[in-house]
């Protein structure tokens, strides 16, 4: 008898290690890491002069971008088993070497970079397989500037960003998983300074994103 009770106390105790092991694991998974990459679709967008440069004959000025890239970096956190947050920094770069002042062309060169900070929410269609579809949405804000081969110079401050976005998820392993997905994203119209100081507005700054990422939880 003895025996027995020591017996039967050593598999509780077992027993109960297990269970905290794997309360303890899924907590650790509760959080991850995700780095992101891809590519960046810009369409034609317009910078409009204030009246002060408009009245000394500067038009309007039209970019047309060559696709680009994005690179990003995000933090997030499973709230709930289907719905989930992270923040987010996002870096992109687009060439342009089409551009439009009024209706002459110039073969003007050079880059639009974007910086932004997000903050995101998915929701995940959980099921019986490894792929994961989700849709997801997100706010925050972005700082975006042009440089060209001639100096000319462009830039807002801080303007309100979002995006809106679905993909799926594919779980290679209990900590890593792969991420394809699509999302639009775009803010406010920004006010632009130049480099002289003189302002205009940029209006069309929507992009398509088509990123792919790994994901680490812990």
């Amino acid at each position: 008898m003895p025996f027995l009770k020591k017996s039967a106390c050593l598999c509780s105790l077992g027993m109960v290690t297990i269970l905290l092991c794997d309360a303890i694991q899924a907590d650790e998974h509760k959080a991850y890491v995700q780095l992101n990459a891809g590519a960046v679709f810009a369409p034609t967008n317009s910078f409009t002069p204030d009246a002060a440069l408009s009245s000394h004959g500067l038009p309007k000025i039209t970019f047309g971008y060559d696709p680009g890239y994005a690179t990003g970096l995000a933090l997030g956190y499973h709230l709930a088993e289907q719905f989930r947050l992270e923040g987010e920094l996002m870096y992109q770069v687009n060439a342009f070497d089409n551009v439009f002042v009024g209706s002459f062309e110039n073969h003007l060169k050079g880059e639009r970079m974007r910086a932004a900070v997000l903050l995101n929410a998915y929701y995940d269609f959980k099921n019986q397989t490894p792929f994961t579809p989700y849709i997801t949405a997100g706010v925050g804000g972005y700082h975006v500037e042009f440089k060209s081969d001639n100096n000319y110079g462009l830039r807002n401050d801080f303007d309100v960003a979002y995006q809106v976005g679905a993909g799926v998820n594919y779980k290679m392993s209990d900590r890593f998983s792969f991420d394809l997905k699509y999302r639009y994203f775009s803010g406010a119209d920004p006010q632009l300074k130049r480099i002289d100081d003189r302002f205009g507005k940029l209006f069309d700054v929507g992009d398509h994103q088509l990123m792919v990422g790994i994901r680490i939880g812990f």
